[in-house]
């Protein structure tokens, strides 16, 4: 009996001793893997914050640069009208003066601003929606306004002032969709402000990769760990924070559908966070729920939030402690060999993954940075021109470019469609001349840049070097996205129709002719097109719009026909005789008069057509448009559907 109690007594030591080595090895096991993915959990959250740097430097540099040209072009456009309406007062300010200039100019809308006591509206406009407008809840804006009301440059830290002109920073219109740039300069002799608007064009706007609001959607759908990522500007939370907080100050949150606002009840202050250096974390109770919150500063105030839910953080912890509790009663020794298995290959292939990474990262940046072809040439006694090194891509791609070990004339190696463009580039290179061209080879075009090797050795007599070298470099995409840009600077979205801007450059071509001779031009603008707008949609307006620049730009062979805004259209044309003028207005009117179909439907509209002719009417392009578009009103107001030649009225 008292054997067995020994051995019962021995057991149970056994018991508790695996029993305390399975506990330390659950600890030690548990342990190690919560701090990887703490550790994981931190270096993603690091690496978002960079990615997120990065696109937000693109950004900024490139809304910038585009944000300091039309601020600048604003400011001339302001300028340039306010010496044609300084000496008008309000009332002399119509509606026709109005849209004229905003057609002169270019502009999206015209208002004018006064102030009556401290209150400060918009009592004109070509936007009727703006009419009776309020400045009093702009924020800042309103402030701005007031200052120059009062004389002043605007002193405010925003957008940009000089003088009596001020134009604001970026920002979605409340009259129509799409951001807008406002200006605004002050008539003191009359005392009333000018407000000349324009839609920033999208086309212009350079795009890297993905937007960050699609970067920090994706992370925050794809990361489990992260509730909410969004990027705030600290200074915006400090004024949302701040008593001198007005409606309509700007947000707090930059980028990120941020839905759970948590962060703004922070326990920390706000400047601790804002003007720090260093990563902050923070645990925060939130309509009864726990965060994690992390704030990384990435530079000028900027701030990115990662919320993660705690209760998702304890359930994980205990999902692992009952499986690791579930693994020692099968089998301490198992569970201890398998554990210390997994923690080995688990690290070993993150370091596998992230060396691979490494090289694959290291490999892409040195191949981008390699040219496609390098080459060196001789010239021998005959002047022949000899290839005597040709390495790169290229030759891999193009077996007639190898030259298999020896020097070759360079008539074997390159085709005579090459040799034309080259040939006199690289013989200059001999007369230490340095190049830098472009050949095109099959649908690619390279840049190639020659220089002479000067120790190569040069002729005392002619001066020439005896050897060159040079390299050539794929540009085709670089090309392809200037040409793209050119055409979409130079041609309507919609309708693929030269825009007003190629409408002026070939108008001030064509003028600047020697013996040009006369040239008609044709301003344009649609009777009935608002009624069909209006009835059936935007999408069948857009329709017809496409289907009547189709039409008529393919009936016209010669000329330019364009689109210059809205149901407006113009049309260029070098004329022989004032028959002609008649001729071509009445075939244009003929041609949109046809019935349109779009979706089984039929649409009928008119056109109202204005005809000015150089030099009879001018001898520039803004006053021979001008005149046009005179003629063009004129139509308007008596039958419409028809056509009228500037008459000096």
């Amino acid at each position: 009996m008292e054997d067995v109690k020994a051995k019962n007594k021995i057991s149970l030591k056994i018991i508790l001793y695996i029993a305390t080595i399975v506990f330390i090895i659950f600890m030690v096991v548990y342990g190690v893997m919560m701090e990887q993915i703490e550790k994981y959990q931190e270096e993603e959250m690091n690496n978002f914050a960079t990615i997120i740097r990065k696109s937000m430097n693109n950004i900024y540099l490139t809304d910038k640069r585009l944000e300091n040209s039309t601020d600048e072009k604003l400011h001339l456009i302001c300028k340039s009208m306010y010496s044609k309406i300084k000496e008008k007062s309000i009332g002399q300010l119509d509606d026709i003066l109005l849209q004229q200039l905003k057609n002169d100019y270019g502009l999206y809308g015209i208002s004018i601003l006064v102030k009556k006591n401290e209150d400060i509206r918009i009592v004109k406009s070509t936007e009727v929606k703006e009419v009776g407008m309020s400045t009093k809840e702009w924020g800042y804006w309103n402030d701005a306004l007031l200052e120059m009301f009062e004389g002043k440059q605007v002193s405010i830290q925003k957008g940009y002032g000089k003088d009596a002109f001020w134009v604001g920073p970026r920002t979605l219109s409340y009259v129509s969709d799409g951001f807008f740039k406002y200006a605004y300069y002050y008539n003191e002799k009359n005392d009333y402000i000018i407000n000349p608007f324009i839609l920033e064009n999208e086309v212009n706007k350079l795009t890297y990769g993905k937007d960050l609001d699609e970067i920090l959607l994706e992370i925050k759908n794809t990361v489990s760990f992260i509730d909410e990522i969004a990027v705030i500007d600290g200074a915006a939370w400090l004024h949302y924070k701040s008593k001198s907080y007005k409606y309509g100050a700007d947000p707090v949150v930059l980028y990120g559908d941020m839905r759970n606002t948590a962060f703004l009840y922070t326990n920390k202050k706000v400047e601790d966070i804002v003007f720090s250096q260093d990563k902050i974390y923070e645990e925060l109770t939130y309509s009864n729920k726990k965060y994690a919150i992390t704030y990384i500063p990435i530079g000028d105030k900027k701030i990115v939030v990662m919320m993660l839910n705690e209760e998702d953080k304890i359930k994980l912890r205990n999902k692992t402690m009952y499986l690791f509790v579930l693994m020692g009663i099968i089998s301490i020794i198992s569970i201890y060999v398998v554990a210390n298995f997994m923690i080995k290959n688990y690290n070993k292939l993150l370091q596998i993954k992230k060396e691979r990474l490494k090289v694959a990262e290291e490999f892409k940046n040195t191949m981008s940075m390699l040219p496609d072809l390098i080459y060196r040439c001789r010239m021998d006694k005959n002047g022949y021109l000899y290839v005597t090194y040709n390495e790169g891509k290229l030759v891999e791609e193009n077996e007639f470019l190898n030259l298999k070990g020896k020097d070759k004339r360079i008539e074997e190696v390159y085709t005579k469609e090459m040799l034309n463009d080259v040939k006199e580039h690289l013989e200059g290179a001999f007369k230490q001349e340095r190049a830098r061209f472009e050949v095109k080879i099959g649908n690619r075009i390279f840049e190639n840049v020659v220089t002479p090797i000067y120790d190569s050795g040069i002729d005392e007599e002619t001066g020439m070097v005896k050897e060159i070298m040079g390299i050539a470099t794929d540009v085709t995409e670089r090309i392809q996205a200037e040409k793209k840009a050119k055409y979409m600077a130079y041609h309507d979205t919609l309708t693929g129709l030269p825009n007003r801007a190629l409408l002026q450059e070939y108008l001030d071509e064509m003028i600047g002719c020697k013996d040009q001779g006369k040239i008609a031009v044709y301003f344009m603008d649609l009777d009935g097109f608002k009624l069909v707008n209006d009835t059936s949609g935007h999408k069948v307006g857009d329709a017809l719009l496409k289907s009547l620049g189709q039409r008529v730009e393919e009936s016209l062979k010669n000329g330019l026909f364009a689109r210059i805004g809205g149901d407006e259209f113009a049309y260029v044309y070098k004329i022989h005789s004032n028959d002609e003028i008649k001729e071509i207005a009445t075939k244009l009117i003929g041609m949109i008069n046809k019935p349109f179909v779009v979706d089984t439907n039929s649409y009928e509209i008119g056109v109202s057509i204005g005809i000015s002719v150089y030099p009879d009417h001018g001898n520039n392009r803004k006053t021979i448009l001008h005149k046009a578009d005179i003629a063009m009103y004129e139509v308007k107001k008596e039958e419409k559907n028809n056509f009228k030649i500037y008459n000096n009225y």
